[in-house]
């Protein structure tokens, strides 16, 4: 192999690797809601909204596992049971939320994981790269997540969700 063939093949993993073209503005996340913050010090614990409404996503999809031996926390059972009250006047939106969710076939992991490249808030948006993931993989099969993260929120009006159940939260990490 020529010199010259080395180092195209070196920049070509280069970019391949490095994800050229990223499309993703990277910034940091910023947590505006402070009722939802706990700090102590240099430790700060938050009631997530990328995590909660990643969660209920896949509850409404149909994920349906719990720790050996746990019951199902109270705002988790709240949120199903909302969520499921409007399942049937959603029928279709909800059907095409799970072809996705099937469709993508990940884990609960991988999820969380995608959660934290997100901005803090709705709407929510990409703000890290796919090479800050544990599973950048993950990061290819959720591109268009965001968007359906979104449509999941405004349908089901989850803000309205979120206020509900949030103090559930809030005083679970306080």
């Amino acid at each position: 192999m020529s010199r010259n063939h080395l180092y195209l093949l070196l920049i070509s993993v280069f970019l391949l690797v490095g994800g050229c073209g990223s499309h993703i503005k990277i910034e940091p996340v910023f947590f505006s809601h402070e009722d939802e913050v706990i700090r102590e010090g240099d430790f700060i614990v938050l009631a997530d909204r990328r995590v909660f409404t990643i969660m209920a996503f896949m509850n409404a999809c149909g994920y349906d596992e719990e720790f050996k031996g746990k019951q199902m926390h109270p705002a988790r059972s709240r949120v199903r049971e909302i969520i499921k009250g409007q399942s049937a006047s959603q029928a279709e939106q909800f059907r095409k939320w799970e072809q996705y969710y099937n469709n993508v076939n990940l884990r609960i992991f991988h999820y969380l994981d995608y959660a934290l490249s997100l901005s803090a808030d709705y709407p929510f948006r990409r703000i890290r790269p796919d090479s800050e993931l544990g599973y950048p993989f993950a990061g290819g099969r959720l591109a268009d997540f965001p968007d359906v993260l979104n449509e999941f929120w405004e349908t089901l009006d989850m803000e309205k969700v979120w206020a509900e159940v949030k103090p559930i939260y809030v005083d679970e990490i306080g």
